[in-house]
């Protein structure tokens, strides 16, 4: 029995030996094992149970009904001013990084049901004509003499569309109280009439017959504001033929006199209205399409316009956005330069006069641009569509005025018109892109620090070209309206507040 108990005795003192010997090595390895398992129990909840789940789209394409108004027409004689011009320019450039955003979701969704019309609509705005809070949309259809209505239910859905007769081709619009009535009104843009329609509101949404106004050959864009101090909006034409602007002063009734033309150095695609001088009056800033240059009128506040000043730029200038990039309480300028794959800002000095530009480049044929805080630092930073390079590009305000080097996101399409809005409730901006090859639309989700993420494509109508954000259904949440200017429609996306929308609908447009 005693020598039992001392094999017994023996044997339990090796194994306390060995778990001695062994007991911080069991105890790591089981911690490691532990861990390994918290990850990957964390990844299946993250990508497998509780990912986002794709939403089935179905397009409804209801009937529309037309209604066709009455055509009169008036026309002016237009005296001219000649103006002289200055340069100013400076140059330099940056670096690029790359990145390209998750695609969490890349296939069409669901079977389509689209009526085909006429009209191809190329410009689409969201603006409430009826007074009821809720925003409609203007639709311009392309090669046409007509203009599409759509008044907002309180759902989501629109109304019946109404169409309305204006001049031929159609291709800018721009509302405002014409007649002082608080009621907006509508200015459309007819290129091959060179003319403008007026149609004024009575009020519930529905318009007037319209009254015309020739404007000069080869009208390009359309601006308003109250330029001579009467409380009475005007009318800004910018015409790429004859190189001239043309004012027209409104009467407060609706129609318009007393037209002076500017002669500029080169054709114009483009208009901004701002006050550049800090002086209360409205000055206006247009592009110099053929010669590199923008050109800045300062305005006296009754009619009148200082002789314009030049001041070059990229070569191609095609659009540009006014904000305050330095944070000093004045107006500054970033122009595209889509031949030199560019962008120019100019800062202001706050009389009117703008400092040496600064080009940054961007990746080929940029065709948009937007501003906006996309990193929440209070500065105020830009977003370009490169239509050839099939991506975007990113430039972060430093708040001075001068932005870091751009980052480059590679769509895998052309993206030819580009929105922001935050989407998904937040408090970052997020980015609608337009992909005009094909029938998509691409959300990209800021992370409210200098990257986007979550690349998802919604399916749409073909060839969307452009966007317009708005809350349609009074949810506090914003929607999206695309042209589909191959099929003919209007596709409505409805945000669920998250980062998805609810199942599209198509509207018909045309004739």
């Amino acid at each position: 029995m005693n020598a039992s108990f001392s094999e017994y005795t023996t044997e339990t003192i090796e194994r306390h030996k060995w778990w001695h010997h062994r007991r911080v090595k069991i105890i790591f390895i089981s911690l490691i094992i532990a861990a390994i398992f918290a990850v990957i129990l964390f990844l299946l909840l993250k990508f497998v149970i509780l990912a986002p789940t794709k939403t089935e789209i179905t397009t409804i394409s209801p009937s529309l009904p037309t209604v066709i108004s009455t055509l009169t027409t008036t026309t002016s004689t237009l005296p001219q001013t000649t103006t002289t011009t200055s340069t100013i320019t400076t140059t330099t450039s940056t670096s690029t990084t790359t990145q390209k955003p998750e695609v969490i979701c890349q296939s069409p969704f669901g079977p389509s049901n689209i009526l085909y019309t006429d009209g191809s609509p190329e410009f689409v705005a969201a603006w409430d004509f009826d007074n009821n809070g809720k925003p409609d949309l203007i639709v311009i259809n392309a090669d046409q003499t007509s203009i599409n209505v759509l008044l907002g239910n309180a759902n989501g859905s629109f109304q019946d569309q109404m169409t309305y007769t204006v001049g031929s081709d159609p291709s800018d619009a721009t509302v405002g109280d014409l007649n002082n009535d608080r009621k907006l009104d509508l200015v459309v843009l007819n290129s091959k009439d060179n003319s403008i329609s007026v149609l004024l509101n009575n009020g519930d949404g529905k318009f007037q017959d319209q009254m015309t106004h020739t404007v000069g050959r080869f009208p390009e864009s359309i601006a308003l504001g109250d330029f001579n101090n009467d409380n009475k909006l005007d009318l800004i034409v910018t015409h790429s033929f004859e190189n001239t602007i043309l004012v027209l002063f409104g009467n407060g009734d609706g129609t318009f006199s007393n037209e002076t033309t500017y002669k500029i150095d080169s054709r114009s695609m483009f208009t901004a209205v701002g006050d550049f001088n800090n002086d209360g009056k409205l000055d206006l800033a247009m592009d110099n399409y053929d010669d590199g240059r923008i050109t800045v009128v300062l305005g006296n506040g009754n009619g009148t316009f200082q002789a314009p000043v030049t001041y070059i730029v990229g070569s191609r200038p095609t659009s540009f956005e006014v904000a305050d990039f330095n944070n000093d309480s004045k107006l500054d300028l970033v122009v595209i330069d889509q031949e030199d794959n560019t962008i120019s800002v100019l800062l202001g000095n706050g009389d009117g006069t703008f400092r040496n530009h600064t080009t940054y480049s961007t990746g080929k044929s940029p065709t948009s641009i937007i501003v906006g805080d996309f990193n929440n630092d209070s500065k105020l930073d830009l977003i370009v569509t490169n239509y050839d390079s099939t991506s975007i590009s990113i430039f972060l305000a430093n708040g001075n005025g001068t932005f870091q080097n751009q980052i480059t996101y590679h769509l895998g399409f052309r993206p030819f018109s580009i929105t922001t809005a935050d989407f998904n409730n937040d408090n970052r901006l997020d980015l609608a892109v337009a992909d005009g090859d094909s029938s998509i639309i691409n959300l990209m989700f800021g992370n409210g620090h200098d990257t986007l993420w979550n690349q998802i494509n919604y399916a749409v109508g073909s060839f969307p070209l452009y966007l317009v954000v708005g809350d349609f259904n009074n949810n506090t949440k914003l929607d999206l309206a695309v042209t589909d200017a191959q099929s003919n429609a209007i596709s409505v996306l409805l945000a669920d507040g998250h980062r998805t929308f609810q199942q599209e609908t198509t509207y018909s447009t045309g004739t």
